[in-house]
């Protein structure tokens, strides 16, 4: 808690020495202060004492996105989100709530007609150790692209396309939740097709096929990665490193920071960073330490297939 306030304190006096403070990010998120490999960058300034304002940019000066935060690094998104498409309009509106989406949603054709209207809702029977409700996503409204509605109420047929006019997936809500089968081809290389059984709103079974027509079945859409040493849980394995480092033991730095890492679809830990530490010898320590959990990770999932994702794990010593 130290090390966040301490953060916003530093970014609060940078941010008004000046408009505004630009962050470079590498295509999965993390940052780097290398600006040729950089696949876009966040323009930050303040909005009052406890709020950032941020809009993201392609490397091109596209606009991609904007929100409030209460954090620079990690991001956490608060109140309305926006998405930009390829010609600058909006795309889509979202409201968050503690870095979660909650509340009203609107999606937008590329000509900027509406398209979608629903509701992100608590889960009351779903709370984490930090008190935060999980969230439900609830369709109201859908219109075609000729501005039909088809979704009225929560209730209707619905097809969904993207811009050059090609099928993304279709199927039936009934009461603002998809309902029997949807079947969908994806823009992302990695899938291909899927067919997917919902019954109000939960997800019974689903198979998705690769670009090899490799099926893989599951009953998530999204998986988290998972920590699966030997240490049962990542807390353990970092506690029990730390205290037997003699670098860490003898060196005079004490409290909590954050360290980036990613990790891949085979487990392994990739592209660590502690950007917020000068100490270079604690520094390549952490590196080294973390490392180290090589093949100790189940990779995050999406429709069954292993995916890599970024890490933000907060760190005492």
């Amino acid at each position: 808690m130290k090390y966040y306030l301490f953060f916003f304190l530093l970014a609060i006096h940078a941010l008004q020495a000046q408009s505004f403070e630009r962050h470079y990010f590498k295509e999965n998120g993390e940052e780097t202060l290398n600006p040729d490999i950089a696949q876009f960058f966040r323009d930050y300034s303040i909005k009052d004492h406890k709020v950032f304002h941020f809009v993201q940019y392609a490397m091109n000066g596209m606009k991609e996105c904007e929100g409030d935060t209460h954090l620079i690094i990690p991001l956490i998104r608060e109140g309305k989100y926006i998405v930009y498409d390829t010609n600058q309009t909006i795309r889509e509106e979202t409201e968050y709530k503690n870095g979660q989406p909650e509340g009203l949603q609107k999606k937008y054709y590329s000509d900027h007609k509406l398209e979608e209207v629903g509701y992100w809702v608590k889960d009351s029977n779903s709370v984490d150790e930090k008190g935060r409700y999980a969230t439900s996503y609830q369709i109201e409204s859908y219109f075609d692209t000729k501005g039909k509605l088809v979704v009225e109420k929560g209730t209707g047929p619905c097809s969904r396309w993207n811009e050059a006019e090609e099928l993304i997936e279709e199927g039936v809500y009934l009461n603002g939740l998809k309902d029997g089968v949807w079947e969908g081809y994806p823009s992302e290389q990695s899938i291909i097709f899927y067919n997917e059984i919902y019954e109000k709103g939960v997800l019974t079974q689903g198979i998705s096929y690769d670009a090899l027509a490799q099926p893989y079945r599951y009953k998530k859409l999204d998986e988290v990665a998972v920590f699966t040493g030997k240490e049962k849980t990542l807390e353990a394995f970092l506690r029990r490193a730390f205290t037997k480092s003699l670098t860490i033991r003898t060196r005079s730095f004490r409290g909590e920071i954050l360290v980036s890492c990613v990790v891949n679809t085979k487990g392994n830990i990739t592209e660590v960073q502690v950007p917020s530490l000068r100490d270079r010898y604690v520094r390549e320590e952490i590196i080294r330490i973390m490392n180290r959990m090589n093949g100790k990770w189940q990779a995050s999932k999406h429709r069954g297939q292993c995916t890599s994702t970024q890490l933000h794990i907060p760190v005492r010593l």
